[in-house]
């Protein structure tokens, strides 16, 4: 059994986290405090099904878990690009790095 910070989802999903972090500084007020907080939170708990998933024998509940939150992710991110390419902001992650 991989060590769960070796899996390749794991760290794409903790660069994820990182990359979003550096962008909220940059997000306008509304966004930052609703849709930048929701997509911390489904980032964290996609990190930690995965971790989840690699200690336990039942690994299935925890990997579809970790598809949901990746599917909200996706939904949050393609809400935000669409909302700050209306107001003539930069794309949602242009300002990450």
């Amino acid at each position: 059994m991989a060590t769960y910070d070796n899996l390749p989802v794991y760290k794409t999903s903790y660069d994820l986290l990182a990359d979003l972090f550096r962008v909220c500084q940059n997000m306008e007020r509304d966004y930052k405090f609703t849709i930048g907080e929701n997509l911390k939170k489904e980032i964290v708990e996609l990190i930690m099904n995965v971790y989840r998933a690699n200690c336990r024998k039942e690994k299935a509940i925890y990997i579809e878990s970790a598809r949901e939150n990746t599917e909200v992710v996706r939904l949050l991110m393609r809400l935000y690009i669409g909302e700050s390419s209306k107001g003539g902001e930069s794309l949602f992650w242009e300002s990450a790095g």
